[in-house]
C-alpha cells in the first residue's frame, strides 16, 4: 500500500488487535490438512518413499514428473527452447524447478512465474509440514541465497498471495497504471484493497472469528490473483510490451541473506505451542474437574501432618 504511494489511515493502523488465536487456528488447520493429504499422496505416489512425501510434500513428486520430460541423461546440447511456467502455487513450483535444474543439471531455463506465492523463505524452512521443526527444507535441491536471473515473476501490486513470500529473480508488476482511475481494476478495486490494509495474513484468510477482513480479501483477490484478469490485461501492449516489461516496471528481487530477518524466525510456532498447551489444560480441567486440575497443574494443594499421629493428610 505504502510502496504504491498511498498513506495509512488511522483506521488501517488500528485494525489488527493481535492475531494470535487466528494465526494458531490457521496453523493447526493447515498442519492437520497437510498431514492427512500427504498420507493420501504417499499411498498413491509411485516410486517415491512415504517418508519423503511426509517430509517434503509435493516436491519429490514434482521432481519425478520433471524427470519424465527432462531425464538426467538427456542430450542438453540438442535441446530446443524450453520454458517453465506456472500460476499461483504452480508459479512457486515453477521457480523451484528452475532453481533445481540450474543446480542439478547446470542449465538455466527461462521461467515465467505468474502470480507466484514466492518461495525464497519457505524453501529454507517448511514451517507447516509435520516434523519441520527439525529443519526440513529444500536446500539440497535449490539455492535461494543467490540471484536467479532466468526467473521472471509477474504479479499485481495488491496480490496478497504473491506477497506472502519473497520471489526469486526478477519481479514485474502489472496493473499499476489502472490504479486511481475509472478503468476496470482501478476505482472498482480500490475500496476492497483499502478494507484489507492493516490486517495480518491470517486475519485475511481465516473467517473463524471475524468475516470482515476475509470478505474484503476474497473480493480483492478476484482481481489481483486471477490469471484470467492477467491474460485480459496482457493482451494490451501498454500492460506488457514485446520485451516482457510491464506497466509497473521490473526490478530484481532482494536476496535475503543467511539468517536474514525478513524470513519467519519460528517464534510464531512457539507462541502457538504455548496457546495449544493452555487450551489442552483447559479441556483437561473440564474433563477431570476444576479442583483436581488445580492440584495437578498449579501445585496449590496443601498437605499437613497430623500432630496426633504424624500421618500425611490432604487438606
Amino acid at each position: 500500500w505504502v510502496d504504491e504511494g498511498y498513506s495509512l489511515t488511522a483506521e488501517m493502523k488500528a485494525r489488527s488487535g493481535g492475531d494470535l488465536k487466528t494465526r494458531c487456528a490457521l496453523r493447526a488447520g493447515t498442519t492437520a490438512f497437510t498431514h492427512m493429504h500427504n498420507e493420501e499422496l504417499a499411498a498413491s505416489a509411485p516410486g517415491i518413499s512415504k517418508e519423503d512425501i511426509k517430509k517434503y510434500g509435493y516436491w519429490p513428486l514434482t521432481k519425478h514428473m520433471v524427470r519424465q520430460v527432462l531425464p538426467s541423461d538427456r542430450d542438453m546440447a540438442a535441446e530446443g527452447p524450453i520454458y517453465i511456467s506456472g500460476h499461483s502455487q504452480g508459479g512457486a513450483r515453477a521457480s523451484l524447478v528452475s532453481m533445481w535444474l540450474e543446480k542439478e543439471d547446470g542449465k538455466k531455463y527461462r521461467t515465467y512465474a505468474l502470480s507466484p506465492v514466492g518461495c525464497q523463505c519457505f524453501a529454507r524452512k517448511l514451517s507447516f509440514l509435520p516434523g519441520s521443526s527439525n529443519g526440513h527444507n529444500y536446500l539440497e535441491d535449490v539455492d535461494p541465497y543467490v540471484n536467479h536471473d532466468q526467473i521472471v515473476a509477474y504479479l499485481h501490486p495488491f496480490d496478497f498471495y504473491a506477497l506472502m513470500d519473497y520471489q526469486v529473480g526478477t519481479v514485474c508488476k502489472y496493473g499499476t497504471s489502472r490504479l486511481g482511475t475509472d478503468m476496470e481494476g482501478g476505482s472498482d478495486l480500490m475500496p476492497w484493497v483499502e478494507a484489507t490494509i492493516g490486517y495480518t495474513g491470517p486475519e485475511l484468510m481465516v473467517d473463524m472469528f471475524d468475516t470482515t477482513a476475509p470478505d474484503a480479501f476474497s473480493k480483492t483477490r478476484m482481481w489481483t490473483h486471477s490469471i484470467l484478469w492477467m491474460n485480459a490485461l496482457f493482451a494490451n501492449e501498454t500492460m506488457l510490451d514485446a520485451n516482457g516489461v510491464t506497466d509497473g516496471g521490473c526490478h530484481q528481487e532482494v536476496v535475503i541473506p543467511h539468517g536474514g530477518s525478513l524470513c519467519p524466525d519460528g517464534n510464531s510456532d512457539k507462541e502457538c505451542n504455548a496457546l495449544f498447551l493452555g487450551v489442552g489444560v483447559f479441556i483437561f480441567c473440564l474433563i477431570v474437574g476444576i479442583p483436581v486440575c488445580c492440584c495437578a497443574c498449579t501445585h496449590t494443594c496443601c498437605f499437613r501432618k497430623s500432630n496426633k499421629d504424624n500421618k500425611t493428610m490432604f487438606e
